[in-house]
């Protein structure tokens, strides 16, 4: 079943049927965690590799609240909300985990961003398999926006909707509540909005419903000079345990990235896919040149 939303805009975004199969750039060691525990991590938003994502959907949010305050007639009640949601968009994006996935199996910008320079490995997964393990822990699939015009219709949307169901009479704490409210739907489906610059990447999400900082949910792990909170995502669950969907198109395929030695690199993941993957799994090699 695919996920709808209260906000036709973006319920249309939902209905998008993905390519058959997605892929997850990530490192040796990320691969050897995925294979052993049947599981992916969704890192908090905050701690993605790109720092302006956190701030992207709250300046889109800003400028159609700049807009439409200067285009309408407010009440009160109104001026207070806009206002306090100008001030917490964006604020409610460190509850947000997300898994980065593309519909491209080997792309250079891909393995510069997400693996070391030595080498790397991006795993293709059936995008209907992913759909309906996400579901059951409460995740949503949904392609990157990367147009600026959709972008503002899709904010603007929920916002205007927030709006809609604001009484007539509000006392300012019931209007701020409302504010940070809309704030956390804008973090939630504001994490699919993505610079046009980064178009090419042809990104994918499954994105977590949100979790605050005393969530049972959160793991942490070591990241640059920092702790970073992510969520297992299982990738096997007890409906739908076939994580590969053997003798399907769209059966698990691993690639080894660009590396100096794929020989040896082809080796260990044949003998690592044996050990952890049910058979019919499949090995690719990248194209790109290593520039190690």
């Amino acid at each position: 079943m695919i996920p709808t939303s209260e906000f036709p805009e973006v319920s249309k975004l939902l209905q998008i049927r993905p390519p058959d199969r997605l892929f997850h750039y990530t490192s040796p060691g990320g691969l050897i965690g995925i294979a052993q525990s049947k599981e992916i991590w969704a890192t908090n938003v905050r701690y993605l590799n790109d720092t302006k994502e956190l701030k992207h959907a709250a300046e889109v949010s800003r400028n159609f609240i700049a807009n439409f305050s200067n285009k309408s007639k407010l009440n009160k009640t109104e001026e207070r909300f806009l206002a306090t949601l100008s001030q917490y968009a964006g604020n409610s994006s460190s509850d947000i985990y997300v898994v980065s996935l593309t519909e491209k199996r080997d792309l250079l910008s891909q393995w510069r961003a997400y693996c070391p320079s030595t080498g790397g490995f991006s795993l293709g997964m059936s995008s209907d398999h992913l759909q309906k393990v996400a579901l059951e822990q409460r995740f949503f699939l949904c392609p990157a926006v990367y147009d600026h015009q959709t972008q503002y219709r899709l904010m603007g949307e929920i916002i205007l909707k927030h709006i809609q169901q604001l009484g007539a009479e509000l006392t300012e704490k019931q209007a701020d509540d409302a504010a940070i409210t809309c704030a956390r739907d804008i973090s939630k489906y504001g994490a699919i909005l993505k610079h046009h610059s980064f178009k090419e990447e042809a990104e994918w999400r499954l994105i977590s419903e949100s979790q605050g900082v005393n969530s049972p949910h959160l793991s942490y792990r070591e990241g640059m000079g920092t702790i970073i909170p992510y969520i297992k995502l299982s990738l096997s669950t007890p409906s739908f345990p076939d994580i590969n969907r053997h003798m399907q198109p769209d059966s698990l395929l691993v690639v080894v990235g660009p590396t100096a030695d794929y020989s040896a690199a082809s080796f260990a993941t044949q003998s690592l896919g044996h050990n952890c993957f049910p058979p019919g799994w499949a090995m690719g090699r990248s194209e790109c040149p290593y520039r190690g």
